[in-house]
């Protein structure tokens, strides 16, 4: 339940494990309320939301009747039993397997007006009124033929008449549906609410199904010029021209199969009917597994987002400690030093979890592995070149040596700059992602902010190395208490621990003196004045597999290896 829960891109929920192959239970939801558990069973999920920012507070139950008849009554109980648990405004919605008037059914036998009458009297036991709906008039439909055709209105939303007071421009619609014999319902407590739509470049998973995919790539990198990184900005450009007028006619294409299947549906039903039913619903669930592909992708990047966000100082790195031997054989020297080969980065990109961790660039490993064949020659060309040519250990060197240059010159503006040389008390290459995907974190959340080595340049808040590395922050109380309860938390969790009587700061020339004793007493360092002798010239083992290697240099295509 869990994994479907996240595949349609909720982070938070509520999981109650089906018995056998039947049932089962999930109450999802975005970090925009707070949700506290009130009591679950195999039958229903019962919760107390409260609205953030507004103290706005109301309860919701998610209910599913015992769709066996000698057991309805138990239902109608539990029902009762949750009204006594509280005073809240009370919305209670799902699958009741039960209707209210013999005129909620269409085909098949009436139902027995006692059945429907303790249904009835159940609701008004808990003060709970039917909400009504928007849409087709029934919720369930079995039968593809027309004299086994049944229709029937099992799904609904009921509520107390505080709840309806307190959301009075709340709608419930009744979806079309094309994938199950039941219909969503859509409720919404305020549907002039718009959402924010972030509008950076990510490769969209769902692209790859699209028929014309592979020759517009093929199309845009062959008509591309300049080095790799180059046709890689020419080729997200024109990716993201050719999805928003994807985008629109897949909008067009669905809105008419769904209001050609909600004509369908509210028609009666014939031999002709239901195989055009049939038929629309085919076409329509094409649609649906490319939005699934879609939200299973943006599941995957939220998750990413959320997970340190929510636990804070508790970042688990023991998996990434215990799995790392302390020792190279010889044989696997030989090995590691042999030069790479285009094989061997195919090989490891095939390896790679296909949606898994996109760069910066917005490039998951999906898209190197479907397009292999266009862009196969160029990315492998630049792998060697970095993996052959010993870039990944320069590289950061040289980084290192422009941006305290930078923080040399810096003369102007009113906030200054520092880089921090750390002191790992062990060897820090064991678990260098880890302090990575933390300051990466910070990074984007805006709590610390990098170092540009050029006015448009990227942001580098850290490089590493092999007994230390090199963070760059905002030389302010802020910046300094910020990094060092990051250290600190990375401290506790990966068991690590940063010699301070060996690491240093350098500061940008505008920084204030005031500022430099400040910072300089809250991190607990020395200062270092002279930059070149600051740096050194540190070396970087080969700690890992070849693969390994290869996979860094992938995914440094566009980020620049053991960057940021």
């Amino acid at each position: 339940m869990e994994k479907i829960r996240r595949s349609c891109g909720f982070y938070f929920g509520i999981d109650v494990d089906s018995i056998g192959s039947r049932g089962g239970l999930c109450l999802a939801w975005r970090g925009n309320a707070n949700i506290s558990l009130q009591s679950f069973s195999n039958r229903h999920i019962d919760v107390i939301i409260e609205e953030e920012g507004e103290g706005v507070i109301w309860r919701f139950t998610g209910f599913y009747g015992s769709p066996y008849s000698y057991d309805r009554e138990e239902s109608w109980n539990l029902l009762r039993q949750l009204k006594n648990q509280g005073d809240d405004p009370w919305l209670v919605c799902g699958d009741f397997n039960e209707i209210l008037y013999n005129f909620e059914k269409k085909g098949g036998l009436l139902r027995e007006e006692r059945r429907m009458e303790t249904f009835r009297k159940a609701l008004e036991d808990c003060r709970l009124v039917d909400l009504g709906f928007s849409g087709r008039r029934f919720t369930w439909e079995r039968g593809n033929l027309p004299e086994t055709n049944i229709q029937e209105r099992l799904d609904r939303g009921v509520a107390t008449e505080w709840w309806s007071d307190l959301f009075p421009n709340f709608l419930i619609q009744h979806l079309p549906h094309s994938f199950s014999d039941h219909c969503l319902l859509l409720i919404d407590t305020d549907h002039k609410v718009r959402r924010i739509v972030d509008q950076r470049f990510r490769f969209e998973a769902w692209w790859i199904l699209e028929e014309t995919f592979l020759d517009v790539t093929t199309s845009i990198w062959e008509n591309s010029t300049g080095d790799l990184m180059q046709k890689l900005e020419n080729l997200k450009r024109g990716l993201q021209r050719w999805s928003v007028q994807l985008q629109q006619n897949k909008r067009m294409t669905n809105e008419v199969l769904l209001s050609k299947l909600e004509t369908l549906l509210n028609a009666d039903r014939s031999e002709e009917n239901l195989a055009e039913i049939i038929d629309t619903k085919i076409h329509l669930n094409l649609e649906i597994e490319k939005d699934e592909s879609y939200w299973e992708q943006r599941a995957r990047i939220n998750w990413l987002k959320m997970r340190d966000r929510n636990t804070r100082g508790q970042h688990n790195f023991e998996n990434i400690l215990t799995s790392i031997k302390k020792c190279i054989s010889e044989e696997d020297n030989v090995k590691l030093n042999a030069r790479f080969t285009k094989e061997e980065i195919r090989e490891a990109l095939l390896g790679m979890g296909p949606t898994k961790a996109p760069g910066e660039d917005g490039f998951p490993a999906l898209f190197f592995q479907k397009c292999w064949s266009i862009v196969g020659d160029d990315i492998s060309s630049f792998c060697l070149q970095r993996l052959n040519e010993g870039r990944l250990i320069s590289d950061n060197v040289l980084l290192a040596y422009e941006i305290l240059h930078t923080l040399k010159r810096k003369r102007l503006g009113k906030k200054g700059f520092m880089a921090v040389r750390l002191d790992m008390s062990k060897a820090f290459d064991r678990v260098e992602g880890g302090l990575s995907s933390i300051m990466r974190l910070a990074q984007e959340e805006n709590v610390l902010k990098g170092v540009k080595a050029s006015r448009r340049g990227p942001a580098i808040s850290h490089l590493l190395f092999a007994d230390d590395c090199i963070l760059f922050v905002e030389a302010t109380d802020r910046g300094a208490h910020s990094l060092k309860q990051i250290l600190q938390d990375y401290e506790i969790s990966s068991g690590q621990r940063v010699n301070f009587e060996k690491s240093s700061v350098f500061f940008s020339s505008n920084t204030k003196e005031s500022e430099r004793r400040v910072v300089s007493q809250i991190l607990g360092v020395r200062r270092a004045n002279d930059f070149e002798q600051y740096l050194g010239l540190p070396s970087m083992p080969i700690s890992g597999g070849k693969k390994d290697l290869i996979k860094e240099a992938f995914t440094g295509v566009l980020g620049r290896t053991y960057v940021y």
